[in-house]
């Protein structure tokens, strides 16, 4: 797949993909509040289902309460190469459980999201994400990872300073053949205060390299 190719055109079919967030400034933002992840259904798919009461409001990646376990963070900086026989740097991660091809890469593990009753958009918390200088990369496996049917990634985020940071939205969707990563990617500038709600369309993530067009309906991980 060429790059430019979005994830609409090859009709989120059964890709596995590994979906992360990057913070990718100079100066990094001072912290973000995320509440409730969600995929809703298409119309066209509402109309051919009756969907459960929690579908109703679209497939839950995250509500940032009793599932911000799932949050893994890593400081993308510290990617160090280990070597077969080598030992990695104490307490590091292993990159290869978000990033198949690259068994040997390890980084400093970080907080990622933290629950947070400072600002709440519903529920009771949300995830707050801070020190994103050195916090700069937030991932997460354990979702539902089907999304047929599904036409746009939606959440709530709270910005305390529009500071015009920057924040990547990344699919990976890896080709065995490839040597580096193959990806679909999103970026958000943080450029409002307050709480704002996102419906990006599954169409604006451009891709990268050469992500796996044959497996379009399986998402690994966000």
């Amino acid at each position: 797949m060429q790059p430019g190719t979005s994830l609409k055109q090859i009709g989120l079919g059964a890709i596995i993909v590994l979906f992360s967030i990057s913070c990718t400034p100079s100066s990094g933002i001072t912290s973000l509040n995320v509440a409730r992840v969600t995929v809703p259904l298409s119309h066209a798919a509402a109309a051919m289902v009756t969907p459960s009461p929690a579908e109703s409001e679209g497939l839950l990646i995250c509500n940032f309460e009793k599932d911000i376990s799932i949050w893994q963070g890593y400081v993308q900086d510290t990617e160090t190469v280990v070597k077969t026989g080598e030992t990695p740097p104490q307490g590091y991660l292993n990159i290869a459980k978000f990033h198949s091809k690259y068994t040997d890469r390890w980084a400093k593990p970080s907080a990622g999201f933290t629950l947070s009753k400072e600002q709440v958009k519903e529920g009771e918390s949300s995830g707050k994400w801070e020190n994103t200088v050195e916090n700069n990369r937030v991932v997460a496996i354990d979702i539902p990872h089907d999304w047929t049917g599904y036409k746009y990634l939606t959440f709530w985020a709270y910005s305390a300073a529009a500071n015009k940071s920057a924040i990547e939205l990344v699919a990976y969707s890896e080709d065995d053949k490839t040597s580096d990563d193959d990806y679909y990617k999103f970026e958000i500038v943080i450029d409002w205060t307050g709480w704002r709600k996102f419906e990006i369309p599954l169409k604006e993530f451009a891709a990268t390299r050469n992500p796996h067009a044959a497996r379009a309906e399986w998402i690994s991980s966000i």
